[in-house]
């Protein structure tokens, strides 16, 4: 499945219920907006997943592509267009996942018991207090990050 988020949606896959599964998914959504976002979604599974920001600079030369900044209005404040972002989860999960362009890579935050296996960031591109390729945030206790690879050209 693929889905293309347009670019004046602020998230191009929310989760809010237990145990949902994203299997077999490309999506892309507009480097000024999220990827996937979770809320309170206890048990979900991330499998086999490329989740790409796209976008163009906003200039009038058509051939100066690259992301649009992300929006200084809540709930991005300026740095917070990540391909996956999520808070208040339990035992989540994200195995043979692909991220690339956002402003973090893959975040999570309060959600202890999270496992990160076999996950690839890609030019995660900021701006601070944003710009890893995977973060682990407050109160996310007993995570595990196994066979990564994060490469910022």
């Amino acid at each position: 499945m693929y889905i293309l988020a347009s670019p004046t949606d602020d998230t191009a896959l929310k989760v809010s219920h237990e145990n949902v599964t994203i299997k077999n998914v490309v999506i892309h959504h507009a480097a000024n907006a999220r990827g996937i976002y979770y809320w309170k979604a206890n048990g979900l599974r991330v499998e086999n997943v490329e989740v790409i920001a796209y976008g163009v600079h906003g200039t009038t030369d058509e051939n100066n592509w690259g992301p649009q900044p992300c929006p200084a209005r809540a709930p991005f404040n300026g740095y917070n267009c990540a391909n996956i972002i999520g808070w208040w989860g339990n035992d989540i999960s994200f195995e043979n996942v692909y991220v690339e362009g956002g402003s973090k890579g893959i975040s999570i935050q309060q959600s202890p018991g999270t496992s990160m296996k076999n996950v690839i960031a890609k030019n995660v591109r900021g701006p601070f207090p944003a710009g890893q390729c995977f973060q682990i945030a407050s109160e996310s206790d007993d995570t595990t990050l196994e066979d990564f690879y994060c490469l910022n050209e």
